[in-house]
């Protein structure tokens, strides 16, 4: 891929950022090249002809995602148009929030035409399924509907599902305890406020007594407290409850700690260098003597005759003259040839060498044992939660310093009592809760059917947590609203 965008930018001779950019927008790539010119005037922010020709990408891109939309609702095809729409105003409020003045009423029929299938069809919903169900559907649009265009779309359908939630709330049978604190919960979704009563197999607090051996009076109090506040996490637990439940707290929690002083040793590997030596070959040139030919010019004086004026008459004389031969010689001469010799050269190698310290620190080890116990004993079905823990801790103090063996200065930092006293505390009045959540279920959840007052009280464990059969009871009061109801039935 990266070799064609290469090439393609060769082609069009694209050397430049701007240069890309002017490409892209000639090719109607226009949200790339809003992108590029982004990148232009990133280095660049007064740049008036990139801020320009930013403007005319961005416009021209929102441009095509609005012809888009037109189109696809056009050819029905209302899904994909509602995505293109959400496309369009997610880019223009990632540019400014502006829409260009000549588009803006072509998207204003948009969005109204949005507006209306999106709540005729949540419209529908909530009338054939009920409210809970339309909320649903309603949500599949959040992104969309989330958008400052659609503020009168979103209030019309939140009036629109609160009127109908409201009627579906007369219309709840209302008479007993459980099937009365789901018409609560329901009806207050829908800002329709409704007594709860009292619930008669719930309790409004647990009470704690009893102490832990070996803790103090403060750990004990605060183990008190854990599993009091825990119990509201129960699906026992009900503030309108009539009556409250009873548990006792024993066991025993030991923490000990002893301290000798010790000496560490600190071990590492440090590279050394040393000098080796090692054998090579090197060249050399040679002298050596050999005796080479060569020629020589060497002169002689030769005579000859030669005639002159002289007088009336003329003279002949005998003139020297020099001349010159070659003559085959021979001389001694020193020349070189390369030849080969072994040296020693020295070498800086490095070798691998064990290194140790010893330094003093204080060694200090914690012993930490717990056998915690909560029984249920009044007001709710008899159960035991229980915890045990046996473990121990080890850390040294000491303030030494040795880099090269990641050594550095240390507290042993082992866990308190006190802190240990609070993780068993939470351990204890979690498992307390699990014990309590698993009783709940085996009376008020197990049964092989249920009527509409006791699938709410299995429901109050949580509607996920509901079998098949109560599901079934609730849809004969609820509808199409009941897969829903998980959304509603916080406690």
């Amino acid at each position: 891929m990266k070799t064609l965008v290469l090439a393609a930018v060769l082609a069009t001779g694209c050397t430049t950022l701007r240069d890309r950019a002017d490409d892209a927008m000639s090719r109607g790539d226009y949200v790339a090249a809003a992108a590029m010119y982004d990148q232009v005037l990133a280095g660049s922010p007064n740049d008036q002809d990139a801020l320009a020709k930013r403007a005319r990408a961005r416009d021209s891109a929102l441009r095509v995602d609005l012809v888009a939309v037109q189109n696809l609702r056009a050819a029905g095809k209302t899904d994909a148009a509602l995505d293109r729409l959400r496309v369009l105003l997610v880019r223009r409020d990632g540019w400014g929030g502006q829409m260009p003045a000549v588009l803006g009423p072509s998207l204003a029929i948009e969005i109204t035409a949005a507006s209306n299938w999106i709540g005729a069809e949540v419209g529908v919903k909530s009338d054939m399924d009920g409210p809970l169900a339309g909320e649903a559907d309603e949500a599949r649009y959040r992104e969309l509907l989330s958008h400052r265009d659609f503020a009168s779309a979103r209030d019309a359908m939140a009036a629109r599902l609160h009127e109908v939630g409201a009627a579906h709330c007369e219309a709840l049978p209302a008479t007993t305890p459980y099937a009365a604190w789901l018409a609560a919960k329901y009806c207050g979704h829908f800002s329709v406020a409704r007594a709860v009563p009292a619930l008669p197999d719930h309790r409004s607090a647990l009470a704690v007594d009893g102490a832990i051996a070996g803790a103090t009076a403060a750990e004990s109090e605060r183990a008190r407290f854990a599993l009091a506040d825990a119990f509201k996490k129960s699906a026992w637990f009900a503030p309108s409850a009539p009556a409250r439940a009873h548990a006792t707290l024993d066991g025993h929690l030991a923490v000990s700690y002893s301290s000798q002083n010790v000496t560490l040793t600190a071990a590492w590997t440090e590279s050394v260098p040393y000098t080796a030596y090692e054998e090579s070959q090197e060249s050399y040139e040679e002298p050596y003597e050999d005796t080479e030919t060569y020629w020589e010019d060497v002169p002689s004086t030769e005579y000859k005759t030669e005639t002159v004026p002289c007088g009336d008459t003329t003279c002949t004389n005998t003139v020297p003259e020099t001349v010159y031969h070659s003559e085959m010689k021979t001389r001694t001469v020193t020349k070189y040839r390369t030849q080969w010799r072994t040296v020693t050269n020295p070498v800086t190698r490095y070798r691998d060498e064990q290194r140790s310290q010893d330094y003093q620190a204080t060694e200090r080890d914690g012993s930490y044992t717990s056998e915690l116990r909560a029984r249920i004993d009044a007001g709710l079905p008899a159960l035991v939660a229980s915890v045990d823990a046996s473990t121990t801790e080890r850390g040294f103090d000491h303030d030494v310093t040795i880099v090269a063996a990641g050594v550095s200065p240390s507290r042993a930092n082992l866990t308190s009592q006190t802190d240990f006293a609070a993780h068993e505390h939470a351990r204890l009045a979690d498992e307390l809760v699990a014990r309590l959540d698993a009783a709940y279920a085996s009376r008020f959840c197990s049964a092989p059917s249920f009527t509409v007052e006791s699938a709410a009280e299995c429901a109050y464990l949580g509607a996920a947590k509901a079998p098949a059969a109560a599901h079934a009871a609730l849809r004969t009061a609820l509808g199409g609203d009941e897969p829903y109801l998980a959304s509603i039935l916080s406690r």
